[in-house]
C-alpha cells in the first residue's frame, strides 16, 4: 500500500488536470456590452457551473483531460454544478480588469487526507501482487468516491470567500491571468489541492 500512498501525494489523479481543467475552460471569449473581461468571466462562470465543460475545444482536444476516466470527469463535473458566486465590484485600467467577487464552493480540502487514510485501512492483501497500473486505479476509486460520498451528503461542507479574479488583455482579448487568481484557483478546485 506504501506505492498507492505514494502515488495519492504525488499524483492526486493528476494535480495539474484539475488546475488545468479550470485554465482550459477560462479561455478568452470577446463579448460586448459590459466590460469585456466580466462578460467573459461571468460566460466562462455560466459554462464551468453548467458541468457542460467537456463540449468546450480547449477541453476535448486536451491530453491531460482525456487521462480522466470518465467516472472522475463525472465527478467534478458534479462538484462544478455546486459553485455559486456574484461580482460585487469591478475595477479596470488599461490592460488589466480586477473583478472582486464572492464564491461559494463544495469544501474538500481534507480529501486528500481522507483518502490516505482509507488506503492506510486498507487490507494488504488486497494491494499484493498489482501492478503500479492497478494501484494507482485503486487509488483513483478511492478518491472519487469520497468526492461523491461529500459532494451528495445532507452535511456537505461548502466555502465562501471573496477575493479578487485578475483579468489581463493580450492584444484585443482579456484573459484570466494564471499566475495572479491562487484564490480563485483554489475555491475551483474545492480546495483539494490545498489541504487547508
Amino acid at each position: 500500500s506504501s506505492d498507492l500512498v505514494i502515488f495519492m501525494k504525488k499524483n492526486f489523479f493528476g494535480k495539474k488536470t484539475v488546475v488545468l481543467l479550470i485554465f482550459a475552460i477560462f479561455f478568452a471569449i470577446s463579448c460586448g456590452g459590459k466590460h469585456p473581461a466580466v462578460k467573459n468571466f461571468e460566460k466562462e462562470m455560466s459554462i464551468l457551473q453548467s458541468g457542460d465543460i467537456e463540449k468546450m475545444p480547449n477541453v476535448k482536444s486536451n491530453e491531460e483531460f482525456k487521462k480522466l476516466n470518465e467516472d472522475t470527469f463525472e465527478t467534478l463535473k458534479n462538484g462544478y454544478k455546486k459553485i455559486t458566486y456574484k461580482v460585487n465590484k469591478v475595477e479596470t485600467d488599461k490592460n488589466t480588469a480586477k473583478i472582486n467577487v464572492t464564491m461559494k464552493s463544495p469544501d474538500l480540502t481534507n480529501l486528500v487526507q481522507d483518502a490516505l487514510q482509507k488506503i492506510m485501512s486498507t487490507s494488504p492483501n488486497e494491494m499484493v501482487g498489482k501492478s503500479q497500473e492497478e494501484l494507482n486505479k485503486i487509488g483513483e476509486k478511492i478518491m472519487v468516491d469520497l468526492i461523491k460520498e461529500k459532494l451528495s451528503s445532507s452535511n456537505a461542507k461548502y466555502r465562501e470567500k471573496t477575493f479578487d479574479v485578475i483579468y489581463k488583455k493580450d492584444g484585443s482579448e482579456w484573459t484570466i491571468d494564471p499566475t495572479a487568481n491562487s484564490e480563485f484557483f483554489d475555491m475551483t478546485t474545492f480546495g483539494m489541492l490545498s489541504g487547508k
